[in-house]
C-alpha cells in the first residue's frame, strides 16, 4: 500500500522506519538503522522528512489513517451488533486492519505512551477518528439512550477489552495459562458477548427497569 504523496524512496523509508520503530521504540531507533534497512543514503531522511521526529510522525499518521480506513470499510455499515463484532475481530485477529505486520507493534507502543510527551497530543488526534467510529457503534447498540459521559465511558470500556487482549497477551497467558487453549475466534466471541451484553444492560426501554423484568417473566410463566 503506497502512500500517494511519496515516491519509491520515500516509501521505502516509511516502511523501514515503521519496522525499526516497532522493534526498537522511538528513542532507541537510529537513522542509520532505518536507512540501512531501506537501502538509501542518510541524506534521504533529511530530504523527505526533515528528521527522525518528523519521520516518526509520518509513520504514525500513515498507520492510523490506514487503520481507520480499513475499519470504516469493515465496520461502517450494517446492523449495530454486526458492526461491533467486526470491530472486535479487526482489533484482535492478526492483520485484521493492518497492511504490514509491524503496524500492530508500533500501534501498541504509541498507545502505551512509550514516546516523548510532544507526540502524545498528536497521537490522540490520530486515534480520534477510530474512537469516533466505535462511539457511533456503541451509540447505535444502545439506541442513543446514553448521555455523553455514559457513551464515552462505554466506548472506552469496549476498546479497553480489545486492547487488553491484544496488548497484554503474555501477561494473560502467565496469569491464566488455561486460556492458551482458546483460539482467536473464541476470544473474539467472548469479548463480543461481554460487550454486547453490557451495552444491552445500559439500554432499557422507557418504563422498564432491571428489577421489573424478572417479575414480568414470572407472570408470563404463570399465565403459560
Amino acid at each position: 500500500m503506497i502512500h500517494k504523496d511519496h515516491n519509491e524512496t520515500a516509501q521505502k523509508l516509511l516502511v523501514a522506519a515503521g519496522e525499526v520503530f516497532a522493534t526498537s521504540g522511538y528513542e532507541a531507533a537510529t537513522i542509520r538503522q532505518i536507512t540501512d534497512r531501506a537501502h538509501v543514503n542518510l541524506a534521504a531522511v533529511n530530504y523527505y522528512y526533515g528528521d527522525k521526529s518528523n519521520l516518526y510522525r509520518e509513520v504514525l499518521r500513515w498507520v492510523f489513517q490506514r487503520r481507520f480506513e480499513n475499519l470504516r470499510v469493515r465496520c461502517g455499515t450494517g446492523p449495530a451488533d454486526h458492526r461491533l463484532r467486526c470491530y472486535i475481530e479487526a482489533m484482535l485477529l492478526p492483520h485484521g486492519v493492518d497492511d504490514w505486520p509491524w503496524q500492530r507493534a508500533i500501534t501498541i507502543r504509541a498507545l502505551a505512551n512509550e514516546v516523548l510527551p510532544p507526540f502524545r497530543t498528536e497521537i490522540s488526534n490520530m486515534v480520534r477518528p477510530i474512537h469516533e467510529l466505535l462511539r457511533e457503534i456503541v451509540n447505535d447498540m444502545t439506541h442513543g439512550a446514553l448521555d455523553e459521559l455514559q457513551l464515552e465511558l462505554a466506548t472506552h470500556n469496549v476498546q479497553n477489552m480489545c486492547l487488553r487482549w491484544r496488548n497484554r497477551a503474555r501477561l494473560i497467558e502467565a496469569l491464566s495459562p488455561q486460556l492458551q487453549t482458546l483460539d482467536e475466534q473464541a476470544i473474539v466471541e467472548a469479548i463480543f458477548q461481554m460487550a454486547s451484553g453490557g451495552l444491552q444492560q445500559l439500554y432499557r426501554p422507557r418504563g422498564t427497569s432491571a428489577r421489573r423484568r424478572p417479575r414480568q417473566q414470572e407472570r408470563n410463566a404463570r399465565i403459560a
